[in-house]
This record gives structure tokens, sequence and C-alpha cells, in this order.
């Protein structure tokens, strides 16, 4: 056990260090909320392949919890209330999946920039408003079909998908993009872990797509954009 977080340490160490000279999850600026989004190319839906057998997705249980922590929000202009529900949303999602960092993530100004952030620990690796250029994170290669929603471990598939050395202490990762009820693109949820994660299918993609239009919902309407589609995608 003792050596197991000794491991984890070194790792989230070098993903601090390292990642940021080549832009893989982690931040080297802050970025204002204003601005116009980013919108890359649509990507496919391609997914490795999985391990053992899972239980079935519940849709219903999961559309009911995700509109339990939401509830709050919808229907008030309070900006608080909308963050509080984005942050709940998060939490649940990443419980549920069993993941250590699970983050809303905007594309502007040519890069990635986290918005929201659950994390299982305090001293969580990357934080609200760090950014980062678009083009050398992972969570564009996903948007734009470079690489699959959801990769047990990212270190296994490093060389397949000619990541750079530091990702190979990085273990599972799952993203889906975030898109407004006109289609357009806002950005990313996503979420990751140090160690592998064998259990990851498809079930959870569905999990994170069907958060990433709650999410959405939340975050147009905090924009005063339009909500009734987005609210649809989730029943």
């Amino acid at each position: 056990m003792q050596e197991k977080r000794i491991q984890t340490k070194v790792g989230r160490r070098i993903l601090t260090t390292a990642w940021d000279e080549i832009g893989g999850l982690f931040p080297v600026a802050r970025l204002s909320p204003a601005g116009h989004a980013y919108h890359p190319p649509t990507r496919s839906n391609s997914i490795v392949k999985r391990g053992s057998e899972m239980p079935a997705f519940d849709h219903v249980e999961w559309s009911e919890r995700i509109a339990a922590v939401t509830a709050e929000a919808y229907g008030v202009d309070g900006i608080s209330a909308i963050e509080r529900s984005i942050g709940g949303l998060l939490r649940i999602v990443r419980e549920q999946i069993d993941l250590e960092v699970v983050f809303v993530g905007e594309f502007a100004f040519g890069r990635r920039i986290f918005r929201h952030v659950a994390a299982r620990d305090d001293d969580a690796i990357i934080e609200v408003g760090q950014s980062h250029e678009i083009d050398k994170t992972i969570c564009q290669r996903i948007v734009d079909g470079r690489m699959p929603n959801v990769m047990e471990s990212v270190a296994r598939v490093r060389m397949q998908y000619g990541l750079p050395p530091e990702y190979g202490v990085l273990g599972a990762h799952i993203g889906v993009p975030v898109r407004f009820a006109d289609g357009g693109l806002y950005g990313v949820l996503c979420g990751f872990s140090l160690e592998a994660r064998d259990h990851l299918g498809d079930r959870d993609v569905k999990r994170m797509e069907m958060a990433a239009n709650a999410a959405a919902r939340l975050i147009a309407q905090a924009r005063g954009l339009d909500v009734d589609q987005a609210a649809e995608a989730l029943n």
C-alpha cells in the first residue's frame, strides 16, 4: 500500500511539472470567461475494446440522479445556484465512474480552459481558470475523432496515438463534447485517473453524454441561451 501511494505521488508530480511543456492535461495560463468559443470539427464515436462484461446501463436511474443534483438551478437566475449544480453534477460523475478528477473545459481562444473541476483530493492537479493550447490536449483529439471517448489506460495506448512519453504516467481517461441546443460546441466533459480503470466502457460514455447535456443546459442558462432542447436530450 505504501509503495502504491509513493507511485501515485510520483505520477502526480511528473504530470504537474512535465506536462505543462507538452500541453497534456495541465495548464500554463489563465484566461477570463469572456470571448468567442472555438469550434473544432465534430468527432467520431470510436471506442476502445472493453474488458469483462458489466451490468447494463440504467438510463432512467442515471437521468433521475442528474435531475436531482441539478434541480436547484433550473429556472433561476442566480449564477451561484448554477455553479453549485454543475459542481454537484461533476461530483456524482466522478464517484459513479470512479475517477480522480472530472472537469468541464471550455474551448476558447484556441485553448482548453478549465471552467469547473471536481477532484477526489484537496490538492487537485488542475484548477479552475487554467488552460493550455487546445491542439495539444487529449480533449481536442477526442472531439475531432483522433482518439476514442474512453481509454482504460492512456499509458497502454500512448504510442498507438502518438502521445509524448510524459503521458505514460496517465491511467484512465474519458471524455465527451459539451454542445448547446443549437449544436454549437462549448467544450468537453472529461475525467481521468492516474491508475488504469479496466471497468470503463460504453455505458460510462453514455453516463458522460447525459451529464454533458445537463452541463450544457446549465451553462446555456447562465448565458441566457435556449435550454429547452438540452433538457429534452436528458429524457
